[in-house]
């Protein structure tokens, strides 16, 4: 759900796009207004899930690779936070430039992480599966 707040200069290039993801809008709406939400689902999943042994790998990694793409979408806001780009002009251009490839990025691995989990195989998402797989044994 972290990956919502990249979906805006997106979904508003694409309105159709938006009602895709109209049916959990609740679910973000309720998740977004608790505080420390995020971080109670990062710690859950971690805990819960990740350093569980009972749990068969296949879950575990797959977890592992949700988590650590939750932790890739904290490095765009720290960038952001020191530049200060305006939302209009160049620099809004390449704000949202960079919301959209973020936002594809997270869309294209839910999206294969997803069917790959319903067709049963292992899903290596970019950037993060090496890093899943040292962490998980």
């Amino acid at each position: 759900l972290e990956g919502l707040r990249s979906s805006s200069f997106f979904l508003r290039a694409a309105p159709a796009a938006a009602a895709l993801l109209q049916p959990i809008l609740p679910l973000a709406q309720l998740y977004f207004s608790i505080p420390f939400a995020g971080l109670v689902a990062f710690f859950g999943i971690y805990l819960g899930i990740v350093n569980n042994a009972s749990l068969p790998r296949f879950v575990r990694l797959h977890a592992m690779q949700a988590v650590l793409v939750d932790i890739l979408l904290i490095i765009p806001g720290l960038v952001e936070s020191l530049f200060r780009t305006s939302l209009f002009g160049a620099g809004g251009q390449v704000q949202a430039m960079i919301y959209n490839v973020i936002w594809v990025y997270v869309l294209v691995c839910f999206v294969y992480g997803a069917g790959s989990s319903v067709l049963g195989s292992m899903a290596r998402i970019p950037l993060v599966a090496e890093a899943a797989d040292q962490q998980v044994r």
